[in-house]
């Protein structure tokens, strides 16, 4: 199914963060520097997820809030848990493989998650002033562009 163009910047970015939970499931199959991969993992955080989150919880969660509250809880939740993860692997460092294994799992499921069960909700909602609100706002924040780059 295509996605509305109001969700394709999320869309585009969910992808960022599959290449990433590829990435270290292969770094930890192969016992990589769990060092490094937490690293880069609090890197991507700073520079994708917590944009990305922020524009979700400001854009569709109040979507939900009125049409499926129990996906926006959901939502929300998913958010929160996936960055306690992430301050657990700078907070325990003797727990790095297993935080690093559970964030992937986390994430890939959740964008699955969004993908799968969010995004269409949002779709069969949301009228196309709002889904053309949403890939306007997405666009001003300058995390998300057109093209698929940030």
């Amino acid at each position: 199914m295509k996605r509305s163009q109001g969700l394709q910047p999320l869309s585009q970015d969910h992808y960022k963060g599959l290449r990433l939970v590829a990435q270290l499931n292969k770094a930890l199959s192969e016992s990589k520097d769990l060092d490094s991969l937490a690293d880069t993992v609090v890197a991507f955080r700073e520079s994708h997820l917590r944009p990305h989150f922020q524009a979700e919880n400001e854009l569709l969660l109040p979507v939900l809030a009125k049409e499926d509250p129990a996906l926006g809880k959901r939502l929300a939740s998913e958010h929160v848990q996936i960055n306690a993860i992430v301050d657990n692997l700078q907070i325990f460092p003797e727990t790095r493989k297993e935080h690093l294994a559970a964030f992937c799992r986390l994430l890939r499921a959740h964008i699955r998650f969004e993908e799968r069960e969010v995004f269409p909700r949002i779709e069969q909602v949301a009228d196309k002033a709002t889904l053309q609100n949403i890939r306007k706002r997405l666009e001003d924040r300058n995390e998300f562009h057109p093209n698929g780059h940030s």
